[in-house]
């Protein structure tokens, strides 16, 4: 019992948070940071795509983020940090591999780049159409930004049409730099909205079962419904904004979560990583890079952070 707890296994119904944090022996971050923040601070975006393949940011199928990608720095080999959105994004927020995700001490502990950022001054957002329940059941992963939850009962494609319409206004609205996270979700569900005009199909590898072939295609079809999002989104946004988008998981073709969840394959772990900043020169990062990386990233190059 005593092993199950420490690994966050609780048969209590009520986690007593306060006293998680008190008896633990993690130190997050090990020593504390020094921060400068720049003069002009960009505003930043994640764009956290669900079954985002990194294989499938082609001409055909993306052809505006093939292209943006170009205009960015772009990595080549990069991979999530889970194969669902709870652990890769607890791998990008908190900058930790996910072997610490079990940890009890983070249902009261915040990412340190949330902490950062609002003590520059950031106003954090979430977009998404995730349930408030499952936003809470991630502890503080989220401390300090105000969600905006996307409920349509038409699918994930018109939760993301909503969430990217939300963002939109929030983001006109402020007179401070911003930190947002746009979650879109269309792609893990195959899911396109009614009446949607995608492109043709083409052969699908000869690997797949005739059931995958027919997965396949459609997931195009939904990967052709981001793209056209993307293109209306990101030329329309501030100048000085730095804009980041990648996969939280890749792809497999089954319709048993369980299975997509256990894969960790390449088709399901590697996945887009793109960085678009006027300050940031265009090219590729061949080496292998996760979604670890990408807090201190920004705490470096961004906030101006070093311990």
């Amino acid at each position: 019992r005593s092993c199950m707890e420490n690994h966050g296994v609780e048969s209590q119904a009520i986690i007593n948070k306060t006293a998680a944090h008190k008896t633990s022996n993690l130190n997050y971050p090990i020593v504390p940071l020094e921060c400068k923040a720049e003069k002009a601070q960009p505003n930043i975006l994640v764009l956290a795509i669900d079954g985002l393949r990194a294989d499938m940011v082609d001409n055909v199928t993306m052809p505006f983020l093939n292209r943006y990608s170009d205009e960015s720095l772009k990595f080549t080999q990069h991979h999530s940090g889970g194969t669902q959105f709870s652990s890769s994004m607890f791998t990008l927020m908190y900058g930790l591999q996910g072997n610490y995700s079990d940890k009890k001490d983070f249902d009261v502990i915040a990412p340190v780049i949330n902490q950062e950022l609002t003590r520059q001054g950031y106003q954090l957002g979430l977009f998404t159409g995730r349930t408030a329940t499952e936003i809470a059941s991630m502890g503080a992963m989220f401390d300090g930004f105000t969600p905006t939850i996307s409920e349509s009962l038409d699918g994930t494609a018109t939760n993301d049409i909503q969430s990217i319409a939300a963002f939109n206004q929030w983001q006109e609205t402020q007179t401070t730099p911003w930190f947002s996270i746009l979650n879109l979700s269309a792609p893990q569900d195959y899911d396109t909205p009614v009446g949607f005009l995608g492109i043709e199909t083409i052969k699908a590898p000869k690997t797949l079962k005739p059931a995958q072939k027919v997965l396949f295609n459609q997931y195009r079809q939904s990967l052709k419904f981001i793209d056209n999002q993307l293109s209306e989104l990101l030329p329309n946004l501030p100048e000085n904004t730095m804009v980041l988008i990648t996969g939280t998981h890749g792809q497999v073709f089954t319709s048993d979560i369980e299975d997509a969840r256990r894969d960790l394959s390449p088709s399901n772990v590697k996945v887009p990583l793109i960085i678009h900043w006027s300050k940031m020169q265009n090219g590729e990062i061949n080496y292998r890079t996760s979604h670890y990386g990408i807090a201190p990233t920004i705490l470096s190059k961004v906030l101006g952070c070093t311990t």
